[in-house]
């Protein structure tokens, strides 16, 4: 039996794109939850303000209230997931 392939289509060509490594996905979660920075500083929203903040004092209400800079040892781990 005998391959053929259409006009302008080459066998290498064709097994170079399977062999390929897939690309990574962007991590939709964390997409919606940061955004980097043009130094590449990422920011994100402070935890601990969606419920329960009638016991908490005002200052802590309006630390939660600030966006603040992630920590370095978790800024590789999410540049990753964010594909870049």
């Amino acid at each position: 039996m005998v391959l053929t392939l259409p006009i302008g289509l080459d066998y290498e060509n064709i097994l170079s794109d399977r062999v390929a490594m897939p690309k990574q996905k962007t991590h939709k979660g964390i997409r919606k939850r940061v955004k980097v920075t043009a130094s590449g500083k990422i920011k994100h929203r402070r935890t601990g303000g969606g419920h329960l903040l009638s016991h908490k004092s005002s200052k802590q209400r309006r630390s939660i209230n600030k966006t603040t800079v992630m920590h370095s040892s978790t800024v590789a781990t999410s540049l990753v997931k964010l594909g870049k």
